[in-house]
Formats: structure tokens, sequence, C-alpha cells
């Protein structure tokens, strides 16, 4: 197995054994977010051994897996847009890069679409009947209960403030799990560095979360439960900021669009200045999932280790109730809720598609055609609802004289993901001439920042580089 204390690169997780077993992945993904991370993007990118993709696409790990790759796609976006910047459009960095990023974007619409199935928890009593006269003599002897149910973990040896998790933020769950007696096993004491880090302000905070982002040096306490919410509060104080600073609109978990991208027009120092503040952007989501995955692990931790140590305490003091009042529970309540007639459920209507004016287009589609009409250009969001499958479209149309640029979206109809967007076309047109497609919607931004003679010419060095592929209109 990997050493623990070695850092992975994607290539090391391309040289692992194909006799690797699942739980030595489990082990792997499990060791930090940063390895967890290399795994994600080695599996997208690289041949790796089969036993990862099966353990990633597990409803364990779907999840994380769809946070790891978002904050790759990020990365790759400012590595290209540099690549192109720095070499041009032809150059081999810039092609890898491009092909990366193409890849983890594949893999992220299989993940969104992948809707794994979750089995239902198992009740301890199988009979409605039972379930249903169960619930009825608890509610004629609550108080009863209640003092059995203390009684019970009590002799079990776990603190009776443990069969309830209380409401509020991971900070409130991390306090109570940390109180009781004995404390949740797997989360992690406090110190006095947490504390340290507890007690301070808003602005204090932030400077020491934006050195962190920039490894100036990073801050391990940040990932303890108790400064989870607090840390993404700083995160996105500070993307709301640098935002403001590259003039873009506030989105949540600091997305970047493709539109946002470009450079064109500025002068080498202003440009890098703000590819450095992408990449500060970019690295800020990967920081800001991070936070948001170990939340969403330490809540699901807390709630399986309740689940699992309560449950069965539960269903014993249920048990003792049930005999204590063996008679009224036989008699009475389990006759009443065997005799009683099941509901019916209504039959489900059809799906019935909606109109074009109900479909909210898709952020990227708003915010592109925010930077084309920005940039000079007569540009609209147009909507459809496609009158055969019901499938939600939406699309760009800009013009400047007899040039025209479009970009289409449309948008999933399948499972729990068909609210999601994606790109299926970009491309640019000149009057008389057969429409070019074009890789993304960055190139659509990049060559309307040009002027006439200059955007004409670009056009041609695509319809070169792109033959034989033709576009539709």
């Amino acid at each position: 197995m990997v050493d623990p204390k070695t850092k992975l690169r994607p290539r090391d997780i391309s040289a692992l054994p194909k006799t690797i077993t699942g739980d030595d992945i489990t082990t792997l993904l499990t060791r930090d977010w940063e390895t967890f991370c290399t795994c994600v993007v080695a599996e997208a990118t690289r041949w790796t051994p089969p036993v990862l993709r099966h353990v990633l696409r597990t409803a364990t790990w779907r999840d994380d897996w769809i946070d790891a790759l978002t904050g790759a796609e990020a990365t790759l976006q400012i590595a290209v847009m540099r690549a192109r910047y720095e070499e041009g459009l032809h150059a081999e960095r810039t092609r890898t890069n491009v092909q990366a990023l193409a890849k983890v974007r594949a893999r992220l619409h299989q993940a969104r679409a992948s809707a794994p199935r979750r089995q239902p928890p198992a009740r301890p009593d199988q009979d409605p009947a039972i379930r249903a006269a169960t619930k009825a003599l608890i509610r004629a002897h609550h108080v009863e209960f209640n003092d059995l149910v203390v009684a019970t973990f009590k002799a079990a040896g776990v603190d009776p403030d443990a069969r309830q998790i209380p409401t509020g933020g991971s900070d409130v769950i991390a306090r109570w799990a940390l109180q009781l007696d004995p404390p949740i096993p797997g989360v992690p004491p406090l110190t006095d560095r947490v504390r340290q880090i507890a007690a301070m302000p808003d602005d204090a905070l932030d400077s020491l979360v934006a050195l962190d982002i920039q490894r100036a040096p990073e801050e391990p306490e940040l990932c303890h439960p108790l400064l989870l919410d607090r840390w993404g509060e700083a995160l996105e104080r500070l993307a709301q900021a640098t935002a403001d600073l590259l003039e873009l609109p506030h989105r949540p978990m600091a997305t970047i669009a493709d539109a946002d991208l470009t450079v064109a027009g500025l002068a080498p120092e202003e440009a890098y200045r703000r590819m450095n503040r992408l990449r500060f952007l970019a690295h800020l989501q990967q920081r800001w999932l991070e936070q948001k995955t170990l939340a969403r692990r330490f809540r699901q931790h807390v709630t399986w280790w309740r689940d699992s140590m309560s449950s069965p305490l539960f269903e014993a003091a249920r048990q003792e109730l049930r005999d204590l009042h063996r008679d009224e529970f036989e008699q009475l309540l389990l006759q009443e809720a065997r005799t009683e007639p099941k509901a019916v459920n209504p039959a489900p209507q059809a799906n019935l598609a909606l109109p074009a004016e109900a479909v909210s287009p898709p952020q990227a589609a708003l915010v592109l055609a925010d930077r084309l009409t920005e940039l000079g250009w007569d540009a609209r969001v147009v909507r459809h609802v496609d009158a055969d499958s019901g499938r939600a479209e939406a699309r760009v149309d800009a013009r400047r004289g007899g040039a025209s640029l479009r970009a289409a979206y449309t948008r999933k109809n399948k499972g729990r993901t068909g609210k999601g967007w994606f790109l299926v076309f970009a491309g640019v047109r000149l009057a008389g001439d057969s429409p070019v497609r074009l890789p993304k919607t960055a190139d659509v931004v990049d060559l309307a920042a040009l002027p006439h003679e200059e955007f004409v010419r670009r056009v041609a060095e695509y319809r070169v580089l792109l033959a034989p592929a033709v576009s539709r209109g």
C-alpha cells in the first residue's frame, strides 16, 4: 500500500496495481481531501484500476466525487486560459489542458447524471400494524416511555443526551458531540489553536483563510468541526470581494463561467493580474468545496453513530413498554391498527410540459449574454421547450453587423438531475459563410472582443483548425 506520508500525483494513482482491493481504495480516499481529489482527477483523465471507479460511484462517495470534479474543473479552466495567453491556441500545453478539462467535464456530467439507489433504513418492526400500535402506546404513556429510554441508555453506558442531535450548524453539533460522556468517537478534541481561531474576529479570520488558500501557510485546524461554519462564511466573504475586483456577479460556491476567462485587449500586466485573481478564486472554490465536504461528512458520521447506537436502545425501551402494558397493546391498540382501513394513494398525474416562459435559463447563458452586450453585440437569451420530448432548451444569439455568435444549452430530463443544464453548441458565422463550431464559450467571448478585421481572420483560423467538422446552424 502507499506510504501515508507520500504526496500523490495522478500518475501515482494510475500506477496502482490492478489487484488493489476496494478496502485499500477506501483507505486512500479517506486519507485527506487533497489525496481524494488526486484520485478523482486521475480516474477522470488517466487509466486507473477499475475498482476506483466502482467505489466512487457508490452512494457513500458520490457527492464528494462531484465536489472534487467541480474543483478540478475550475483549476483546469484557469490552466487553459493561461496556456492560451502565454503559448497560443495550438500549443502542446494548451491542447493538453483542453483535453484534461474535457475529460473532467465529461466525468462530471456522468457523475451528476448517476443516481445511486439508496436502501431505505430497515425498521425493527416489519409489521405496519405493530408500528402503529406501538406509536399509540407511546403517546398514551409518553412520560413512562421517556423514563424507560433514559434508564436503557444509562444501563448501556451511553449519555442520555445522545438521544437527539441538536439543531443548528456544525459548531453546535461539535460542542454537543464533545460534551457527551463519553464523547462521540472520531470527533477530534478541541486544541488551543482551535480555540484561538474560534475567538478571532471576522477580519482576522478572513486574513488567515486567505493565507491558507495561498498555502502561506496552510491552516489544518480550519478543518475542525467547530470551525467549519465560520470557515465557510469567511470563504464566502473572500469570494464576494474577489468577484467584485474581477467585476463578476456573485455566484454560489464561487463558480467560474467560461465567459469570465478572457483577457483579450488587456495590457500584459493587467492580464496577469486578472489571471492571478481568477486562479485565487479557483483555489478558493477548492477550499470551499473541501469545507462543504467536511461538513457533510461530519454530519453523516454523527448521524450514523447516533442511529447505530440509539436504534437498538430505543427498540429495547419500546419492547419493555409493550411488555409492561401487554393487554392494552394486544387487545386494544393492535386490534384497532389491524382493522383500520388502508389509505389509497391517488394515481400519479402525467408530466405536463412547461411553457417556454416558465423555464429559467441557465446562469451561464445569462452571464454570456451580459458579457457580449458589454462588448457591443446585440445579444439575447431565447428559451424553448421541445413539444415531443418536453426537454427545455436555451440559446444565446448575438449579432454585430454581418457576424453572429451563438451558444446553445439543453437541460436533462432524467432522474434527480433533471434541472442540470449543459452546453451543446457554441459557434460563429460570417455573412455568406457556413457556421463554424467553437470549442467553448470562452472562445466566443475572445472573438467578440476583437475588431472586425481581426475577428474575420481568427474565424478563418478556427475554420481551418476544426475542419472537416461542420456545426449546425
